[in-house]
């Protein structure tokens, strides 16, 4: 596939460690949607966005943002390493997708 004429690719590298780096390598059309997605993700309402986009080899994904505050908390947000000495192992831990899900039903609800 000719990348150059695919628009919205986006990579996001997590760390496999504590301490490693993380990436985020996209083109500027990719890198100028997910800033908007920031700023629609920090405005008052739900704080969870979406869009879809492109993985170098053409294959789309949804990458989501998510504004996390209050009592849904740092402590029981699941860490993101993909090292096996650093996955999460706490089966408490909350998952980025749970909190969406939960944040959609009480909108629903309400």
């Amino acid at each position: 596939m000719d990348t150059k004429s695919t628009h919205g690719n986006l990579h996001v590298y997590p760390q496999e460690t504590w301490h490693d780096e993380a990436y985020i390598v996209g083109d500027r059309e990719a890198l100028l949607i997910l800033r908007a997605l920031i700023d629609q993700a920090l405005r008052p309402g739900p704080g969870t966005e979406e869009v879809e986009l492109f993985a170098g080899d053409g294959e789309g994904y949804a990458i989501h943002v998510v504004n996390l505050e209050g009592d849904e908390g740092w402590n029981k947000i699941a860490v993101p390493y993909t090292g096996n000495i650093a996955k999460e192992k706490r089966e408490t831990a909350v998952w980025p997708w749970q909190i969406i899900e939960d944040r959609k039903k009480r909108a629903k609800e309400a």
